[in-house]
C-alpha cells in the first residue's frame, strides 16, 4: 500500500465575498495511498466537505498541488478534463443520495455507464444492485424507496465506471443508527475489495471504521 493515488502539497481554497477573503482551507498536506479506508472528522464548517470536493474534483483549489494518481490538477485544469477524471476514476456518495427522483433505481446505476460509452450498461447495472442487496427493489423509484435503500443505490451507482476512489461525504447522515451500519459495512467489503475509501464525517463510530482519521479544524488538519 505504497503507491499515493492522492498527493495535496500547500493547498488553500478562499472564497472572495466582496472585500472580506474566507480561508476555508489553508495549507493542507496529505497523502492519501491506494487501497487506504480513510476518514476525515471535523465539526461543521470545518472545510472537510470543501477538501472532499477539492479531492473529487468538484471545485479547485486556490493555490497550492493537487496530484491525482501523479497528474496535475490546478486552475487552469479544463471543465472537460476534470470532467473525464470524475467519471474515469472516482465515486461519490452524498449524504443526500443525489438520485434522479423520476427514473428508476436501475435507471440512476445506469447513468454513469452510458455516459462513459461503456457495453451493457442494464446488465452491469442489475449485477451492482444486486450485489448491495436490491435486485428485488431495481423497477422501483427512489421516491417509493426508504432511506437506507436509496443510500445503496447510491454506492451502487458510484460503483459504475469501476472506479479506484470512493467519496463519501457524511454517507450515513440521514439514516438510523441500523441503516447506517449496514452501509458503512458495505464501503469496508468494497475497501477490502481493493477500492481507495475517503468519508467525510463528524461521527465518531463512522470514523473508528477508517484506518486512518485525519482530523480538520479552522481549515487546517491537526
Amino acid at each position: 500500500m505504497d503507491k499515493k493515488i492522492i498527493e495535496l502539497k500547500n493547498m488553500t481554497k478562499v472564497y472572495v465575498q466582496g472585500e472580506a477573503e474566507l480561508k476555508i482551507l489553508q495549507t493542507i498536506n496529505l497523502d492519501i495511498f491506494k487501497g487506504e479506508f480513510v476518514a476525515i472528522k471535523g465539526p461543521s464548517g470545518s472545510g472537510k466537505s470543501t477538501l472532499l470536493h477539492i479531492i473529487g474534483l468538484l471545485d479547485k483549489p486556490t493555490s497550492g498541488k493537487y496530484l491525482l494518481e501523479k497528474q496535475l490538477i490546478d486552475k487552469k485544469t479544463k471543465p472537460n478534463t476534470l470532467a473525464k477524471l470524475r467519471l474515469k476514476k472516482i465515486g461519490f456518495v452524498f449524504q443526500t443520495f443525489n438520485l434522479i427522483p423520476r427514473i428508476s433505481a436501475l435507471a440512476n446505476v445506469e447513468l454513469p455507464m452510458i455516459y462513459s460509452k461503456l457495453e451493457n450498461p442494464k446488465k452491469k447495472a442489475k449485477q451492482l444492485i444486486k450485489m448491495v442487496g436490491l435486485a428485488e427493489r431495481a423497477n422501483h423509484v427512489p421516491n417509493k424507496m426508504s432511506g437506507g435503500e436509496r443510500q445503496r443505490i447510491a454506492i451502487a451507482r458510484a460503483l459504475a465506471n469501476n472506479p479506484e476512489i470512493i467519496l463519501a461525504d457524511e454517507p450515513t447522515g440521514n439514516l438510523d443508527s441500523k441503516t447506517g451500519s449496514q452501509i458503512i459495512n458495505i464501503l469496508k467489503e468494497l475497501n477490502q475489495k481493493g477500492k481507495t475509501i475517503i468519508v467525510v464525517t463528524h461521527d465518531d463510530e463512522v470514523a473508528r471504521v477508517a484506518k486512518r482519521i485525519i482530523e480538520i479544524k479552522d481549515g487546517r488538519i491537526i
